[in-house]
């Protein structure tokens, strides 16, 4: 019979500010609102009933205590829009997000997001170079909408081996994962097939030798119809990373590869640069959101013309922007997320728990959506969107349920097994067990 840990309950505020916070993630990952009434900021509104929620709850004000500091230029507005909704996306999940129950929901909520914003993608999307992006709106980038349905197919991945969810919707995640590859595909994202051949050995992994011969096969595939399916001009910018123009290219190749290697010409030069001005300014940075202020004005100081890019990078972003300590923050944040899942996966798989299959499944796919953000950071400049912050907030709050889910288990194990003379639930496990 499966069972509960005892927790204090939970306020009406709480309560409210936890399916505040569903919504708003939601309209996170779906862009929903990017498309339909954006003038109304239902994803503000959202959030801050949230906020208002957890500070009347009392954790929000025992969970934040920050201080910020303001730098030149247009620092103050990324600092109090942008930084600060991303600071207050990861907060907002950790202290409204407390039990299993509610950190699977929030984790469903988040899948289901991205599903959405597959099917807004084909119907609304649009082509550019012949590359698929949203018409409006963050996901207007090919690059990020690539992210983000690499980051739906781990997700939805988890839902279709969950045995606790329903036969239609896990024959529906199976039918969803193919459809956000071929979108992933259309987007042109180089960096995204780059991040497939990263994340494959962590998602082999979670097979047997027969299941990976079954993936690798499959995988080959999807390559074939791939190949015969998309567009010339995506297979040319796929075949061309750093190579040069090939002779004899037709007028339209000969255009997407120049438009190929002078991205990549370009990301060369944004990570000397970012590299430089993290160089000259390594403890407080140049300021949020003025990497491309200043390259400007450095290169109307040579006689160029501007780029005003950002840096492509955001491990850079951040070093050149913010300094290498934030950098150094930023990285230990990314490690404390990848081995607190790993962490629970290990003490989890000891244990003998109800819902041990569900838990584990649960760390799998943010361990593989937390290996893609790390790995894509090396392409992208986020830094202070709350796309991932909200991700890392939930590997948080699911290690921390997880944890306490086994603590309460072992303490009725120890409570029993002497009594009964039965085998411990859990053996030798040094989980702290909670007085909550």
């Amino acid at each position: 019979m499966a069972f509960r840990p005892q927790l204090p309950p939970i306020s009406s505020q709480g309560l409210f500010g936890f399916y505040s916070l569903l919504f708003f993630l939601f309209l996170l990952y779906s862009r929903v609102c990017d498309l339909f009434l954006p003038w109304l900021h239902i994803p503000l509104a959202s959030s801050t009933i949230s906020a208002i929620m957890a500070i009347l709850s009392g954790g929000l004000l025992a969970a934040l205590n920050l201080r910020v500091s303001v730098w030149r230029g247009g620092s103050f507005q990324v600092v109090t829009s942008d930084w600060y909704r991303a600071v207050l996306a990861y907060f907002l999940v950790v202290v409204l997000v407390q039990t299993l129950d509610e950190v699977t929901r929030a984790i469903r909520v988040v899948t289901y997001a991205l599903g959405v914003l597959a099917f807004l993608a084909m119907a609304f999307g649009k082509q550019t170079d012949g590359r698929l992006l949203m018409p409006v709106g963050y996901f207007s980038n090919p690059n990020e909408l690539g992210m983000a349905m690499l980051a739906g197919v781990f997700l939805w991945w988890a839902m279709s081996r969950d045995a606790s969810r329903s036969m239609p919707l896990r024959a529906f995640a199976a039918v969803l994962i193919p459809v956000m590859v071929w979108i992933l595909l259309r987007t042109g994202s180089r960096s995204g097939l780059l991040s497939v051949a990263f994340c494959a050995p962590f998602l082999l992994r979670e097979y047997s030798p027969a299941g990976r011969i079954k993936i690798l096969i499959g995988g080959a595939l999807l390559a074939v119809i791939a190949a015969m399916a998309l567009p010339g001009l995506l297979l040319e910018r796929f075949g061309t990373f750093f190579s040069a123009q090939e002779k004899g290219a037709t007028a339209a190749e000969a255009a997407q590869d120049e438009r190929t290697i002078g991205s990549s010409e370009q990301r060369m030069y944004l990570l000397r640069t970012s590299l430089m001005m993290t160089v000259e300014n390594p403890i407080f940075g140049v300021g949020p959101g003025n990497f491309a202020v200043v390259d400007a004005s450095q290169s109307e100081e040579r006689h160029e013309h501007p780029g005003w890019a950002g840096t492509h990078n955001t491990y850079t972003q951040i070093s050149s922007e913010a300094g290498v300590p934030a950098l150094v923050f930023f990285v230990a944040a990314l490690v404390i997320a990848w081995r607190g899942l790993a962490r629970a996966r290990r003490l989890n798989r000891a244990a003998n728990h109800p819902r041990k299959r569900q838990m584990d499944i649960a760390c799998a796919g943010l361990q593989l959506t937390v290996a893609l953000f790390a790995f894509q950071f090396l392409f992208i400049h986020m830094a202070y969107s709350a796309v991932y912050p909200a991700i890392a907030g939930l590997s948080v709050a699911l290690v921390r349920a997880v944890e306490r889910e086994l603590a309460v288990l072992k303490a009725r194990s120890i409570a029993t097994a002497p009594a009964a003379g039965a085998r411990p639930l859990i053996a030798n496990l040094a989980i702290p067990v909670s007085k909550a």
